[in-house]
């Protein structure tokens, strides 16, 4: 999960590229499309500055535009992105058509697919979810996911996700999010990635699975960058503790929310916040205030034409009027809620089942295919994985009392453990590089081949100096590359040689058992790859005594969420819990450990890749 620092050091970033590509659309038109591509992402859910990107769009647009050019076209997705965001729903709708028909004319593929994509998220906000869903999939059958207008592609598949959950289509749902996600973690965006958790949460909610619910909602709160996306996230956590019927913390959330949408100036998006909290009052026996509230969010909900919301506001007001014992406005508000509901059932609901049987379950089949293709790549990756990793035979034969628990998160990981056996000593590592599944397996191969090198090419022996070569191989590796990669890995390394043991770490620990203590050897605070403050790595060394045990491991097992409170598991708790089973075979610490994991996780979702070493002299 992204930190502060991250997610600002990715702003930072992100500004920059997009300057950068202002700066060469306004020498040539040929960059007008990336360019727009790229102001999807630089303004989402930062309105502060969509204006001044949007007009500097459209002046560069304009310098080239002929009326009916791509020029013309790129200003119509600039104008019908900024209007969305600034919820100008009917303009929205105007540019876009325009666009469609440039790009129609002209052939762009690519283009048409992205301003469909705009088009259907606009009918989604305005209620028109039938039309939504016809752009939608239109957006997702014509964009290149590799292409300039990836990320369009994934917000289709993103707002298409929330259209099923609406409908309780959960299973089309929980596909589409996964690859928005999927889409989010390649290309390191902080929107997408807010969004694909923050709708992943959404879904848990609507199929009332809490504890998943929580989780995903929480990590989007984590992922937020933006005022937006802050006060959507902690709305979101006031609906999940209105459901788990803690009024106290969802007035708490709410109440946040709101104060931030009204500072920041986002009136449609307060009404939201309005609506639940005045539920959260009104459930908590505050039936004044919340009809105070909920006539607020009444009044923005007519004002912006969302039908779905009036259709909220009515059945609450009925139910206050109810609780306060006006039968009269109660019965109006019931009367208002029914007709309403009634239409909206009878102009989309019906028409949204229609395309369900049609569009969405061939849009069902293309998207499974799609997944199918991607999953049988990532088995075969797995098979290449495997194949760097030291076998089950190897590693008995060096160290006959030990275990590996080995638990990656996804098909592919970015943790590995590394063995090298020469006559004088025996090497071994648990590594976790950068990230994990697809990605943290590829840079997994490259750490791997690394570390062979300083020992096999080199003829490193003690550890720190086999991470100092490992580290110096890495860069240059990546430096062969335009991009400025700053991948890497955390590492523990031994090496042993009869009863003394050397240890060298990146962020790792060595934990070594002796008479029922624990003594940690720490790594150094650096990792093996690109960094500020390198400097060489310490090597420690361990006379260790017959029946010590000693330990290598990433930070998976600590870092995973789980128990009564969804808490991390802790490196203390990991601690004692090793002293707790010195008394038994390791192969019977294999076992508890791997079950003490799976219980603390319950249903939750594994957060990384799970590598420890255990040895007993």
């Amino acid at each position: 999960m992204p930190t502060a620092d991250e997610l600002e050091e990715r702003r930072i970033k992100e500004t920059f590229e997009f300057e950068k590509l202002l700066e060469l659309a306004n020498d040539s038109a040929d960059y007008l499309l990336p360019l727009v591509a790229m102001f999807s992402d630089a303004v989402a859910d930062r309105w502060d500055i969509a204006q001044n990107y949007s007009e500097r769009i459209v002046a560069a647009c304009d310098k080239w535009s002929n009326g009916n050019n791509e020029a013309e076209g790129a200003k119509m997705i600039a104008l019908a992105l900024y209007n969305y965001y600034v919820t100008q729903f009917e303009k929205v709708d105007a540019y876009s058509s325009r666009g469609m028909e440039i790009f129609t004319a002209l052939d762009k593929k690519d283009a048409y697919g992205s301003i469909s994509m705009l088009r259907g998220s606009n009918y989604r906000s305005t209620g028109d979810l039938d039309k939504a869903v016809k752009y939608l999939l239109i957006a997702t059958e014509i964009v290149d996911p590799l292409g300039d207008f990836g990320l369009f592609f994934g917000y289709s598949h993103y707002q298409l996700a929330e259209i099923y959950v609406q409908i309780r289509d959960y299973e089309a749902a929980e596909i589409s999010y996964q690859l928005s996600l999927e889409g989010a973690e390649r290309i390191k965006r902080i929107t997408p990635l807010f969004r694909s958790y923050n709708g992943l949460g959404n879904l848990y909610l609507a199929k009332d699975e809490l504890d998943e619910a929580i989780f995903h909602l929480n990590r989007s709160l984590d992922a937020a960058g933006s005022p937006s996306q802050e006060s959507r996230a902690l709305c979101d956590l006031g609906r999940y503790y209105l459901k788990k019927g803690e009024y106290d913390k969802a007035i708490f959330n709410l109440e946040a929310s709101l104060e931030i949408r009204i500072e920041n100036g986002f009136e449609d998006a307060s009404s939201t916040s309005l609506m639940y909290l005045s539920k959260a009052y009104f459930l908590n026996g505050h039936p004044d205030k919340a009809l105070e509230l909920v006539n607020k969010a009444l009044q923005i909900s007519e004002k912006f034409g969302s039908k779905t919301k009036a259709v909220f506001c009515y059945k609450l007001k009925a139910q206050i009027f109810e609780k306060k014992e006006n039968w009269k406005d109660a019965i109006a508000y019931y009367h208002k809620f029914e007709t309403l509901q009634d239409e909206l059932n009878s102009m989309q609901t019906q028409n949204i089942y229609k395309l369900k049987n049609a569009l969405i379950n061939e849009q069902k089949a293309q998207i499974e295919q799609a997944h199918k293709e991607i999953t049988d790549s990532i088995v075969y990756a797995k098979r290449i994985q495997k194949a760097i990793l030291p076998s089950d035979r190897a590693m008995k034969q060096a160290m006959p009392e030990h275990f590996v628990l080995y638990k990656p998160k996804d098909v592919v990981a970015g943790d590995f453990y590394w063995l090298e056996v020469c006559p004088e000593a025996v090497r071994f590592a648990a590594a976790d590089c950068t990230g994990h599944g697809v990605p943290g397996a590829m840079v997994s191969v490259i750490c791997n081949n690394a570390l062979n090198r300083a020992v096999r090419e080199y003829n490193k022996d003690l550890p720190g100096e086999i991470l100092d070569k490992t580290r110096e191989i890495v860069i240059q590796e990546f430096e062969k590359s335009d991009e400025d990669v700053k991948d890497g890995m955390d590492i523990g390394l031994c090496s042993l040689k009869g009863k003394t043991l050397y240890f060298s770490g990146a962020h790792n620990p060595l934990w070594v058992i002796r008479n029922g203590e624990l003594i940690e050897y720490r790594g150094d605070k650096q990792p093996v790859g690109k960094f500020i403050d390198q400097h060489p790595f310490t090597t420690h060394t361990v006379q260790l005594q017959d029946g010590d045990s000693f330990y290598l491991l990433t930070d998976g097992y600590i870092d995973q969420f789980g128990g009564p409170k969804g808490k991390k598991f802790k490196a203390k708790n990991l601690k004692d819990l090793i002293l707790s089973i010195q008394d038994i075979s390791m192969a019977e610490q294999h076992k508890v450990l791997s079950e003490s994991f799976d219980l603390w996780r319950g249903s939750l979702e594994q957060v990384d890749d799970v590598c420890i070493i255990g040895v007993r002299m």
